[in-house]
């Protein structure tokens, strides 16, 4: 149970850290402001997923917790630097 716990925010910051380090390419093909939308999206829609999700799926959580990481790696970043 305790794994389980400590595993999903690992898997955020972890996946946030990824997808920050891979900005400036994401920059260059798409755009500063379409990065912005792109990370509002994925964040929006798994949170749409999570909030739908049955305790027969708690598996899926895992891989939320992954696209949760990266559109909250992709927004703060990309805001600061739009803010910037």
């Amino acid at each position: 149970m305790s794994f389980s716990l400590a595993l999903v925010p690992l898997l955020v910051y972890a996946a946030a850290m990824v997808s920050s380090t891979r900005l400036s390419a994401l920059y260059r093909v798409i755009g500063r402001k379409m990065t912005l939308l792109a990370g509002t999206v994925v964040g929006s829609l798994s949170m749409l997923v999570l909030y739908y999700l049955t305790p027969d799926y708690s598996w899926v959580v895992y891989y939320m917790a992954v696209f949760i990481g990266c559109s909250s790696g992709l927004v703060v970043s990309t805001g600061i630097n739009l803010i910037s």
